[in-house]
């Protein structure tokens, strides 16, 4: 594990937020994962708009069909 060292010496440099800096892994994946799933859901809920509106015309990959 050369290429990723347990302690990031740049983080421990800066004493700007000692709290959000030495935050635990687990949190501040979590805290990513919740930003990306809100991201993901917007993304999905675009594409169900457009594919319910392109269904009929376009053929492509129709999700629903009444």
């Amino acid at each position: 594990s050369e290429g990723r060292p347990e302690r990031a010496p740049r983080e421990e440099r800066q004493p700007r937020a000692p709290r959000e800096e030495r935050q635990p892994r687990a949190e501040q994946a979590a805290a990513a994962v919740s930003e990306e799933e809100e991201v993901l859901l917007n993304e999905e809920q675009t594409h169900d708009e457009n594919q319910e509106g392109n269904d009929g015309s376009e053929g492509d990959r129709p999700r629903r069909r009444s």
